[in-house]
């Protein structure tokens, strides 16, 4: 079912009593906005002050599965826009490879490779640490005698 035709037949009354309270917010032209705004890369709620509702109001409305899933069409549909600029090579695609390295990290974040190497001294048995220490000692010692001969 299209989603905003869901919601307008939701607002739709039968009866001729009157609607107390403020009219909702959940309307067909804010679902039109923020699946535009979701299609953007707009985190969830930028997109949501985007339209003029509250944060938490979008995570009750995204209980609803029909509109998760269209939201979630709005999304990968945005994603796909972006790897189609980059894709093609478009001036300004590095623009679109830092939204997609920032909105989704799990999946485009830079892996670098990282190599963390130990300390030798990390790996050594206390006779070696023994014998280490004694070598540097030596080491120093030699220095300080070159360097009280020098005029």
């Amino acid at each position: 079912m299209n989603l905003a035709k869901g919601i307008a037949r939701e607002h739709m009354r039968t009866d001729e009593q009157p609607i107390i309270g403020r009219p909702s917010k959940r309307t067909p032209d804010t679902f039109v906005k923020l699946k535009q705004a979701v299609a953007l890369g707009m985190t969830w709620r930028r997109a949501a002050l985007a339209v003029g509702v509250e944060e938490r109001t979008l995570r009750r409305w995204r209980e609803d599965p029909a509109i998760r899933a269209e939201l979630s069409e709005a999304e990968a549909q945005g994603e796909g826009a972006l790897l189609g600029r980059i894709g093609a090579g478009v001036q300004g695609w590095q623009g679109a490879a830092w939204i997609l390295e920032r909105r989704y990290p799990q999946r485009w974040r830079r892996r670098v490779e990282q190599t963390i190497k130990t300390d030798p001294i990390d790996t050594m048995t206390a006779a070696d640490l023994r014998a280490w220490i004694a070598q540097v000692a030596r080491e120093e010692e030699a220095r300080e005698l070159r360097g009280k001969g020098d005029p």
